[in-house]
């Protein structure tokens, strides 16, 4: 019989509260981002609290398996575990209208989902093309941009339309 167990490791970036425009300056039109789970061990992340931005760097590993019982072992189990392979963050979750949730949580989870996005990774993807992924996954009034650092890392920018 073949068990197997799957667990997430989940890194979680604090992000703070947006920078407010004082008088005298333009207001920005960027969107803030929040919640940063990355949980692949191959990508790092770095939030930029006063420009509302994520850079990402590093190549990806992917979904990885091992035997909860020997990590350290290289031949296969019949139990196993999957762990990382995943990416994801919310933005404009400061925005959030208060729902009327008596009849169910439809209209709030709808809206809670249309404010995030996340992507499986895959073993050798680098930074921009996980960064791309992440913006193809957004959807409503955001123009989000991926800027390539000379680095290899990606920067990603959310403003609203």
């Amino acid at each position: 019989m073949c068990l197997a167990l799957r667990m997430a490791t989940i890194r979680k970036t604090a992000a703070t509260a947006p920078v407010s425009a004082s008088a005298g300056t333009k207001k920005s039109s960027a969107v803030s981002i929040s919640s940063i789970k990355n949980a692949d061990s191959g990508l790092k992340t770095k939030f930029d609290a006063k420009n509302q931005t994520l850079t990402l760097s590093g190549t990806a590993k992917g979904k990885e398996t091992r035997d909860p019982y020997n990590p350290g072992a290289t031949s296969d189990y019949e139990k196993i575990e999957e762990f990382g392979g995943t990416i994801s963050f919310d933005f404009d979750h400061e925005k959030m209208p208060k729902f009327d949730t008596s009849a169910g949580y439809t209209e709030k989870n709808k809206w809670y989902f249309a404010h995030g996005a996340e992507v499986g990774t895959k073993k050798g993807q680098t930074a921009k093309q996980v960064a791309d992924a992440l913006v193809a996954k957004m959807s409503g009034p955001y123009k989000a941009t991926v800027t390539s650092n000379a680095d290899g890392s990606a920067t990603i920018a959310i403003a609203r339309r």
